[in-house]
């Protein structure tokens, strides 16, 4: 849903940016608490999901 590598989700879930909590050795993303954040977070993400401006463009 992201377009994110699975790496890249990972360290953002690690850095709190993503809700998550841990079950034993596993991150569980609780599906309604991820859908309130996505859409209290789709303002604040510009189109590449960075907030730099890519180069060259």
């Amino acid at each position: 849903m992201l377009s994110l590598s699975v790496s890249s989700a990972y360290a953002l879930v690690r850095a709190g940016q993503i809700p998550a909590e841990r079950l034993g050795r596993r991150w569980v993303v609780p599906r309604s608490r991820f859908h309130a954040w996505l859409d209290g977070a789709s303002g604040e993400l510009s189109a590449t999901g960075t907030d730099a401006p890519r180069g060259g463009w």
